[in-house]
C-alpha cells in the first residue's frame, strides 16, 4: 500500500478545502500536531531496505542501487553496490565511530563518531542521526537539536517546527507525515523532501516508512534522488556487529578528513574519473 504525497508547494490547497475544520485548528493550535505526528512513528525502531540513489556525479556511475539498514537514533549502515550485485563500498556510523571502506582501492576512511565526521563522510550537511530521522519518517532528531517551536505556513499549507537556526520540518496536518526538512549549515544548507511512503504494518499498526526522497543541497543544486524498491524490513534485530567498522587484512586507513576533502562518499571521484 502506498501513500501519496502532495507536491510541495502546489498541492496544499486540496485538503484545506476538503478539511477546513482541520485546516482551522491547525492555524490556530499548530503545536497540538506534533506529539500525535511523533507517536504515529515511534513504534518504527529500525528499517532494512534496498535503494536506488539517482545524482549528478560520484563514484563512477550517475546511479547506485544500495542496501541500507539504519536504527535509532544514529546508526547507519549503507551497501553501495556494483553491477554485479557486490559490495562497492560501505559507510558506516555507530556510536564510536564513522568509516567509509572502498574495496576496489582497498581503503578505509576512519573518524570518531561525530557530527563533523559523517559529514565529511557522506560529503554535505547531514548528521547520522539526520540520515536515520529522515529515513524512518519521524522529520528531525529531536536530541540533537534546540527545543522544536512550532507555527502555521501558509505559504506551504504545512504546520513548520523551527529547531533553533539548525533545521526546520514540515509536517502535513491530514497525514501528520513530516514530508520537508531542512537543515542548515553555515555555508549551505540540506533540504529533504518526501513524495511518497509505504504503509508498513508494525504490531498493527501501519506505519508510513519514505519510499520516495528528493535530497538538493543549495546553493549548489546537488541532489540525490532515493526510491526503495520493494518493501522495507521494519524493527529488524541486528547481531551486535552489523554496525561496527569490518578492517580487512591490507587496506590502507586514512583518516575521515581526507575524504572530507574529496567530496564524501557520493561526490568523490573514482580513480577512472580523476
Amino acid at each position: 500500500m502506498t501513500l501519496g504525497f502532495v507536491a510541495i508547494g502546489c498541492a496544499g490547497n486540496g485538503w484545506i478545502r476538503d478539511q477546513p475544520d482541520l485546516a482551522e485548528r491547525a492555524r490556530r493550535s499548530p503545536g497540538s500536531f506534533l506529539e500525535p505526528a511523533l507517536k504515529l512513528t515511534a513504534p518504527l525502531e529500525s528499517l532494512v531496505g534496498s535503494y536506488t540513489m539517482r545524482f549528478s556525479r560520484g563514484i563512477g556511475r550517475r546511479s547506485v542501487d544500495t542496501f541500507v539498514s539504519v536504527r535509532r537514533p544514529a546508526d547507519v549502515d549503507i551497501l553501495v553496490l556494483d553491477p554485479t550485485g557486490g559490495t562497492q563500498a560501505y559507510l558506516r556510523a555507530n556510536a564510536t565511530e564513522v568509516g567509509l571502506f572502498v574495496r576496489e582501492e582497498q581503503l578505509l576512511y576512519r573518524g570518531p563518531a561525530t557530527r563533523t565526521s559523517f559529514e565529511q563522510a557522506i560529503g554535505f550537511g547531514l548528521s547520522a542521526a539526520d540520515v536515520v530521522a529522515a529515513l524512518l519518517g519521524y522529520g528531525v532528531d529531536a536530541g540533537s537539536h534546540p527545543r522544536g517551536e512550532s507555527s502555521w505556513d501558509e505559504s506551504l499549507r504545512r504546520i513548520r517546527i523551527d529547531y533553533g537556526d539548525e533545521a526546520t520540518a514540515w509536517m502535513l496536518p491530514p497525514s501528520l507525515l513530516f514530508d520537508r526538512v531542512e537543515h542548515r549549515r553555515a555555508d549551505n544548507s540540506v533540504v529533504l523532501e518526501v513524495r511518497e511512503a509505504t504503509a508498513t504494518p508494525i504490531d498493527g499498526q501501519t506505519v508510513p516508512v519514505p519510499s520516495t526522497l528528493q535530497l538538493r543541497i543549495e546553493p549548489e543544486g546537488y541532489g540525490i534522488a532515493m526510491q526503495l524498491l520493494g518493501e522495507p524490513s521494519a524493527n529488524v534485530e541486528f547481531p551486535p556487529p552489523h554496525f561496527e567498522l569490518q578492517v580487512p587484512a591490507g587496506v590502507l586507513q586514512l583518516p575521515i578528513s581526507d575524504l572530507g576533502r574529496e567530496g564524501g562518499l557520493f561526490r568523490r571521484q573514482a580513480p577512472e574519473e580523476q
